[in-house]
């Protein structure tokens, strides 16, 4: 799936900018706003509308851009020493990650093709500015639904034309 710039920029401009944190109270929290399964095109139809499938491309890469939004937390982009109330996040795809060094990730994950008809996790995580967890999760201000928002699919392989 190809998304253009102009697209893109126009989506995080129109509803994905960061919350205004005036009187912001709550844990820090993190929404995957797309992909989302059912509402996107990245994803097949099946029979069962409670699966979901995602394709790779004919390199065996799954691709595809990530959209996240904060609430209670400032986004910055990672730093070396953590800071009460900033946070940057990481997408994952199974065990591997893209760092968000925005409110976005173009991803591209090269899958092995073992992996294809097998159900995988794609996850949205906040993390601290030094890649560490969250000072809430130990120090029990949050919980991991908090700072996380995943969903499984099916990998698909590639259609062949």
């Amino acid at each position: 799936m190809r998304v253009s710039t102009a697209a893109l920029a126009f989506g995080i401009t129109a509803g994905c900018a960061p919350p205004s944190l005036d009187g912001a109270s709550g844990p820090p929290t993190i929404h995957l706003l797309y992909p989302q399964p059912g509402s996107s095109d990245l994803f097949a139809d099946t029979d069962d509308p409670s699966e979901f499938h995602m394709q790779l491309d004919a390199d065996n890469t799954l691709r595809f851009v990530a959209v996240v939004e904060f609430e209670n937390v400032t986004f910055v982009p990672p730093a070396s020493d953590p800071v009460d109330g900033e946070a940057h996040w990481h997408l994952y795809l199974d065990a591997d990650y893209k760092p968000g060094n925005a409110l976005y990730v173009e991803a591209a994950f090269p899958m092995d093709p073992v992996g294809i008809g097998n159900p995988h996790t794609l996850s949205a995580r906040l993390q601290q500015n030094d890649h560490s967890e969250l000072d809430c999760l130990t120090e029990g201000g949050c919980t991991d639904a908090d700072v996380e928002d995943k969903f499984e699919f099916i990998l698909d392989p590639p259609t062949v034309e």
